[in-house]
């Protein structure tokens, strides 16, 4: 109307502790063969990264099937303008994942990029724990509905989740779906729904049993836009503070409370060493005590190589974690993973913690 007042040149976006700006998206539904299988390859360009010191995250959101892909948090082909995933399956009904089947169910690669940029930043960036007492059986399978609305995001924000484990001795390496998120029992802007089973075998491994007490904690973050946006609250609001949420501050939820507005990312990679440990795993400790966060953040990892790191699960799955850091396993059905291999390949782990840091 005539009364409207044009906002000045935004001054909100999400940026981590060291400056790299945080742009997410969604790809097309654009699923190509490998073999039996299936690739896609995720276009970033409208963030403008500056170089290929990227890290990626990704999750997968359709119309179904989605939770029995493996592969869906393993990066390739990583550079300023995308990257690559490749996905599977293997379990007794569901051999492999065919382009056509991916395409038909409407799977699409919901993903966010951390790197210096001249492009946008995402506008709001929400973040949470689920507890375990909301993970429940359904038959020989397990699923959780996660309340956000909280976040006050509109419309149908990307969503990225990983699987935290408060036990050392968790095996939610071994739980396939972590990467994978559909409608739940509300609006897309209020909830989400993850499925969860097994690499092992899909039946009996993903129990509200093993969750409870291995302390499995979905960690999740959303990535969108609210009413009113950070740049209008900034303008017509002199109490509101730019470095809180939804301007430059993220919001982290405890279940459906809000502990902050004011978080940050701190992000990083790690090198290509990791050891080999009993059950045929690898093993990696992942420190995160330069960030200096004030308690235990929330974690979003993937991992990224050359080559054969789509094979395993457990790439966003963690253990034993806490503001200085958290384990990684990973495990590959019926196979000793050799360190060797995941040097020789270059498999290294990308991670944010967010949280609110000293």
């Amino acid at each position: 109307g005539k009364d409207a007042k044009r906002l000045p040149k935004s001054v909100c976006g999400v940026q981590d502790k060291v400056g790299r700006s945080v742009c997410c998206g969604e790809s097309p539904i654009s699923w190509q063969n490998y073999g039996p299988n299936a690739f896609i390859d995720v276009d970033a360009r409208k963030c403008k990264f500056t170089d290929n010191d990227v890290l990626y995250f990704s999750d997968v959101y359709g119309s179904g099937g989605q939770w029995e892909e493996i592969g869906i948090s393993s990066i390739y082909s990583t550079s300023q303008t995308g990257f690559r995933i490749y996905v599977h399956a293997k379990h007794r009904w569901r051999s492999s994942v065919p382009a056509w089947w991916a395409n038909a169910l409407r799977h699409r690669v919901q993903w966010c990029g951390v790197g210096m940029s001249e492009g946008p930043k995402v506008n709001a960036m929400c973040c949470g724990v689920q507890p375990s007492r909301k993970i429940y059986n359904w038959g020989a399978a397990a699923y959780t509905d996660v309340d956000i609305k909280a976040c006050n995001v509109a419309g149908s924000p990307v969503v990225i989740t990983a699987m935290a484990a408060t036990s050392a001795s968790a095996r939610n390496y071994d739980t396939i779906g972590v990467s994978a998120n559909y409608y739940s029992i509300g609006p897309r802007a209020h909830w989400f729904r993850q499925w969860f089973g097994g690499h092992s075998s899909i039946y009996w491994v993903a129990r509200r049993g093993r969750a409870l007490s291995e302390g499995w904690n979905p960690n999740w973050c959303v990535f969108g836009n609210t009413f009113p946006s950070g740049d209008m609250q900034v303008a017509t609001n002199k109490r509101f503070d730019k470095d809180d949420y939804p301007c430059k501050g993220v919001r982290v939820l405890d279940d459906t409370k809000v502990v902050t507005d004011g978080a940050k990312p701190c992000c990083g990679v790690t090198d290509h060493n990791w050891k080999q440990v009993g059950g045929g795993l690898l093993e990696k400790r992942v420190t995160t005590s330069q960030c200096k966060f004030k308690g235990t953040p929330v974690f979003l990892t993937s991992v990224r190589g050359n080559s054969n790191h789509w094979m395993t699960t457990g790439t966003n799955a963690y253990s034993d974690y806490s503001a200085d850091g958290f384990t990684m396993r990973l495990m590959w059905k019926h196979y000793t993973i050799p360190a060797s291999m995941a040097a020789r390949h270059d498999w290294r782990i990308q991670w944010c913690g967010i949280g609110e840091m000293e």
